[in-house]
């Protein structure tokens, strides 16, 4: 019979995983949503791209991969350059209006981390549910991760008469949206495909 071994929709039997999915993917795009509007989007950039540290270190905890001396020295020389390009305070001292470079803010940092930290548990959650539907996980991260900003935009709207986005920009969000989307997807095959 065509689609037996097609996962459904309800009853994936890692309800809980789904969720949790789901809700790290809201926490990704709306922390880096935040982080590229209130800081330089390379800071920004670099420092979400630490996921691969973070993804290492969970993937060896939570999945039992191997962590020898070359993840060991990957890690090091990746948040040494971390370190680098975020100059905290505490190592480098105050940083000078003369050099050009601004001290970045606390909270855009933190939510860059939180979201490097949420994209790495992504990708340990979706190796876990490697036997669920592509496009299941898709509609499982879709509806619940919309949830919380749809809520948040509802009570913005009302209570602090925020501007609603023109119809101007409407096909600039759809193409984020498409965007996210497929790197949602390519990202959830890769992570098949490497473990197949």
């Amino acid at each position: 019979m065509p689609g037996k071994n097609k996962t459904p929709l309800l009853r994936t039997g890692c309800n809980k995983l789904l969720v949790s999915r789901a809700m790290t993917s809201a926490a990704v795009v709306s922390s880096m949503f935040y982080a590229f509007r209130n800081m330089p989007i390379g800071d920004a950039s670099v420092i979400t791209s630490t996921s691969p540290v973070f993804a290492t270190l969970f993937g060896c905890c939570c999945l039992k991969e191997r962590f020898g001396v070359f993840e060991a020295s990957t890690l090091a020389i990746s948040l040494a350059g971390i370190t680098l390009v975020i100059q905290p305070p505490v190592i480098f001292g105050h940083v000078s209006e003369e050099s050009g470079n601004q001290p970045l803010v606390f909270l855009p940092v933190a939510l860059c981390f939180i979201a490097a930290v949420a994209s790495a548990l992504n990708m340990v959650l979706s190796r876990a549910m490697k036997h669920i539907d592509l496009f299941v996980m898709s509609a499982w991260i879709g509806f619940v991760s919309a949830l919380p900003p749809l809520a948040y935009s509802v009570y913005a709207g009302f209570e602090h008469d925020t501007k609603l986005p023109e119809w101007s920009d409407l096909p600039y969000a759809c193409l984020i949206g498409f965007q996210s989307w497929t790197a949602l997807c390519l990202s959830n095959m890769a992570v098949r495909v490497s473990t197949d």
